[in-house]
Parts: C-alpha cells; structure tokens; sequence
C-alpha cells in the first residue's frame, strides 16, 4: 500500500496499468462492507444500500488517492536539494549502448 500512497502524479497512471487491481480492491472493499452487517450476496442487495447503512462515504480508492495528493503536495513544498523531491522528479538518462 505504501507504493500506492506515494507520489500523486503517478498513482493515477500505476493504477492504469493494472485495472484488475484496482477492480480487487474494490471488491474486497465490498465484500467487507456486505459482510460486516452480514447480508448475503443472495438478498441481490445494491452497494449503495449496504454503503449507506454502514456510513461509509469515500471507497479504498479514494482515501489512497487523497493521500497520494497530500504527499505530493508536501514534496513539491520541499527544496529542490531533497532527497523525496529528487526522487519523485527523477527522470533517466538515455544511455546509448555501444
């Protein structure tokens, strides 16, 4: 999770590259909510139902990429000879092979 949480500008693009992992965290998000009020699947009740009656107002997703945007914004307040802000503005060079 901690790779997740860091660095804003990249999360959206990380989380692009692998939609089946944002689709896992999303349905095991879900099966926790539908389970701790303990409704079964069979009922066909909607997740905006069980959402609601469990309080909940911002999905996994959400709450990491607010996180990641704090971080990021904290780093790009850091002077430029920080190691975080070096890191996160890294970008390689193009070493020509012989």
């Amino acid at each position: 999770m901690h790779i997740l949480c860091s660095g804003g500008r990249h999360f959206k693009l990380w989380l692009g590259k692998f939609e089946w992992l944002k689709n896992n965290l999303l349905h095991t998000e879900m099966d926790f909510w539908r389970r701790a009020p303990r409704t079964s699947r069979v009922l066909k009740v909607r997740n905006k139902i069980i959402r609601g009656k469990m309080g909940v107002t911002q999905t996994v997703l959400e709450i990491m990429e607010n996180n990641a945007l704090k971080s990021y914004g904290h780093v790009v307040c850091m002077e430029d000879k920080r190691w975080p802000k070096q890191i996160i503005n890294f970008s390689p060079r193009r070493i020509q092979q012989p």
